[in-house]
């Protein structure tokens, strides 16, 4: 008998009763929000890995002599092969460059503190639920303190008292949105670890992390994968807003928000400034929640909702 339970692996995560895997990614690419998501976070994801290729300018350079109109504005979008192709900001810089190189920051502030948020919710999740007894009511407790914390204004606290970096922000934004993952970590724990496998890991003699790391974790990935996706777009306006508020990203690392932010003195002037960036936010964020949705609706179907 206890050959038998030896030999008895953990079972995959069903995503349906009956659904093979192929099944499962066949009809998560029949989503119709699947390919509108996909197709904007590749395109967001290439312009942030080959900016150095895609950029024309360095985003720092000041063009003071052909980057300014002749009273000392930004100029407008050029459409020429030579020109600056979405003009100029205030100081003379590229907009297009710095655009693009955007896009990098962006989505390495996003993918980071999203990761930062996975690992950590997911362990105190895993041990919370497993575990149990005061280990439980004290990582909840803990849990419940840190949710009670307004984020966005603990956030602007401490990128205001700490030295500005882009490292900082997405390690403070990564430590600070663990908390809904944690609880729904420890939700699927405490289904999954009174399935029978779990039983018979336990009866051979397994220790509680090797059973949280092979039987429990397994089972419970996509679901929590997908709810850590959906935090990316929610770092990346909260990356937006810190920079817009002038303590995301340092000087001249440039920053979606931070364009936004000074382009509103040339709103009426050049509108560009500010209709650019708002549509890189705009379109980066639609599209991870797209691809977010069709995950979830693909792996639990019975919980999806559409609008």
């Amino acid at each position: 008998m206890a050959s038998v339970l030896k030999e008895a692996g953990p079972e995959r995560l069903p995503i349906g009763e009956e659904t093979s895997r192929r099944s499962y990614w066949h009809k998560l690419m029949s989503h119709p929000f699947f390919w509108p998501g996909a197709i904007l976070v590749l395109l967001v994801i290439c312009v942030a890995v080959f900016a150095p290729e895609i950029a024309q300018r360095p985003y720092w350079q000041i063009y003071p002599n052909t980057g300014l109109s002749a009273t000392g504005g930004p100029l407008p979008p050029q459409w020429t092969t030579k020109g600056f192709l979405l003009g100029t900001d205030q100081l003379g810089r590229d907009v297009f460059s710095r655009l693009v190189w955007a896009a990098r920051i962006s989505l390495q502030v996003g993918i980071f503190a999203s990761v930062i948020s996975g690992i950590v919710g997911i362990a105190i999740g895993l041990a919370s639920g497993y575990l149990g007894g005061w280990i439980d009511m004290v990582l909840m407790r803990f849990t419940d303190m840190m949710m009670g914390f307004p984020a966005l204004f603990f956030l602007i606290l401490l990128m205001t008292l700490l030295s500005p970096s882009v490292e900082i922000m997405y390690v403070t934004m990564g430590l600070l949105g663990w908390t809904s993952i944690a609880r729904f970590t420890r939700g699927q724990v405490l289904t999954v670890k009174e399935e029978a496998y779990v039983g018979a890991a336990r009866a051979c003699g397994d220790g509680p992390l090797r059973i949280l790391l092979r039987h429990i974790l397994p089972n419970i990935i996509t679901p929590v994968v997908v709810l850590v996706s959906m935090s990316i777009s929610g770092n990346i306006i909260y990356e937006s807003t810190l920079s817009f508020l002038g303590i995301g990203v340092p000087t001249p690392i440039p920053s979606w928000g931070k364009m936004v932010s000074a382009g509103l003195s040339y709103l009426y002037v050049s509108p560009s400034l500010v209709i650019f960036p708002i549509l890189a936010i705009s379109l980066t964020t639609i599209g991870f929640n797209l691809l977010a949705e069709a995950f979830n609706a693909t792996a639990n179907p019975r919980g999806a909702h559409h609008g």
